[in-house]
């Protein structure tokens, strides 16, 4: 995988931004609004996306470019669907990010193809690899190709447009407004839906899926549904209503009190016998009784699996920590200061340094996992503990782990992750972890999809709050109790 470094130099003729952690911050809604995770990192994702690219057009172009049909009434159509759209004069676009790395087809959701208000002269395919802090515009298609000439999957309900079709140089389309102003075709109208149909449907709908309900209905019936901005924020509050409907259920047997063997983090830093008699161990504790503890967690201790650093490239990481006005860069040298595999002092104060002193809540926890790494029993890095929860989650082997870090406005910053254990590389699909606050109720949760090492979640709470962490699958629950 590359760098925006080496981003920018392999496709010069391509539009490309950084990503620094602020764009992450600006993207977060203020409160969750969202009914799952697919729900809520597809908001996050397109926010991300529409931040960095509505100010280019508009530098690019002397209309005022927005978007469409506006901030809050996308808001509720990324609860369902991805892609953002935008205005510039009399064209609309539509943006669609996408995470894959190895970039093939543009494939565009088929409500943006076929709901004829949604219906849009241009589709921007734009690459996102958030870690390594970059995305791309990597070309364009018209509404015309995707519908005459793209491959339409009756599974997932889109739209494919292969590479070698796309048309790569952006700056072509503010020459195709002028020649060729109407890129689209005409698609079939949509049904009008009976008021009694449109009753049954929302009902049906809103249930608490972990993923967007828009294959659970006849295509027809579902767009018909969205073509109406009214049904549209009806389902979406439904959605939100059921979700804590559901949280409220599921957390009935914590509501209203905690129980008394709740775990303090701030004791993690003293490793207190109340700590170890309820199960939470040190990570190197863990590995010392458990040979086969996962090799996703071995995964994320890069100087294990890394090349060792030059002195001098260390010294240049090192500077950039002190000096760098671009956090994203200190963030990217913090990461990279893990490969170091003897006990460096130097590199220990460093990072060390830039947990306590960086303003970016990512960043410093990238430097706490560098010291985990290469100092485990550093006094910053040592604030974590782990917890093996053997075979009570309906027989999948896992371990939560917990951390803490100090913020400067005095509250503290919490990470929370479930790895898989007994030797098992993969996460089962379907695990959830749910952070629940005092009274019981939903705050934030993380879905394992296919193929994923861990999941996690990151939030902040003020000292003596207490919150429970819960990890499930199916009929199966294990709920750790916490104060701050």
């Amino acid at each position: 995988m590359l760098a925006f470094d080496q981003i920018v130099e392999q496709f010069s003729g391509q539009i490309c931004f950084d990503i620094y952690p602020e764009d992450w911050e600006a993207a977060t809604p203020a409160s969750d609004r969202s009914s799952n995770e697919f729900a809520r990192h597809n908001t996050l994702l397109n926010r991300l996306v529409a931040n960095k690219l509505i100010p280019w057009f508009r530098q690019e172009d002397d209309i005022e470019a927005k978007l469409w049909p506006s901030s809050e009434a996308l808001g509720t159509i990324w609860e369902f669907v991805n892609g953002t759209a935008i205005t510039f004069g009399d064209s609309r676009a539509v943006i669609v990010p996408s995470e894959t790395i190895d970039i093939e087809e543009l494939r565009v959701p088929r409500e943006w193809i076929d709901i004829p208000d949604w219906v849009a002269n241009y589709y921007i395919a734009v690459q996102v690899q958030a870690e390594l802090g970059w995305l791309r515009i990597w070309g364009y298609a018209t509404h015309k190709q995707l519908k005459t000439e793209g491959i339409y999957d009756p599974i997932t309900e889109t739209y494919a447009l292969g590479r070698e079709d796309i048309i790569e140089d952006l700056d072509v389309i503010w020459f195709a407004r002028e020649l060729c102003p109407d890129e689209t075709v005409t698609v079939e109208p949509l049904p009008t839906l009976s008021a009694q149909r449109i009753e049954s449907l929302l009902p049906q709908l809103s249930q608490p899926f972990s993923f967007s309900p828009r294959l659970e209905v006849e295509f027809e019936q579902w767009a018909a549904l969205l073509a109406n901005s009214s049904n549209v924020a009806r389902l979406y509050q439904l959605r939100l209503n059921s979700r804590a409907t559901a949280t409220s259920i599921a957390a009935a047997a914590i509501a209203g009190a905690f129980k008394e063997t709740f775990t303090r983090l701030s004791d993690f830093k003293e490793n207190l016998e109340q700590n170890i008699s309820s199960g939470w161990k040190t990570i190197d504790e863990l590995l010392a009784v458990d040979n086969k503890v996962a090799w996703s967690f071995r995964l994320t201790q890069r100087s294990l699996i890394s090349d060792p650093l030059e002195p001098e490239a260390i010294r240049e990481l090192i500077d950039r920590i002190y000096n760098s006005s671009n956090e994203h860069r200190r963030k990217q040298a913090a990461e990279k200061l893990a490969d170091v595999r003897t006990k460096n002092e130097e590199v220990i104060q460093a990072l060390v340094y830039l947990t306590r002193n960086s303003k970016h809540e990512e960043t410093r926890w990238a430097a706490a996992e560098s010291l985990w790494a290469i100092d485990p029993g550093n006094s910053v890095a040592e604030i974590r503990r782990i917890k093996d929860l053997g075979m009570l989650l309906s027989g999948h082997p896992v371990a939560l782990m917990a951390a803490m870090l100090e913020k400067d406005n005095g509250k503290i910053a919490i990470l929370l992750r479930v790895y898989p254990m007994r030797g098992l590389i993969y996460l089962p699909p379907g695990l959830q972890l749910t952070v629940l606050d005092e009274e019981g109720n939903f705050f934030l949760d993380a879905e394992a999809r296919e193929a994923d090492n861990y999941i996690q979640l990151k939030f902040s709470g003020d000292r003596g709050e207490l919150f429970s962490a819960r990890v499930s699958i199916g009929e199966g629950e294990i709920i750790e109790d916490f104060v701050i």
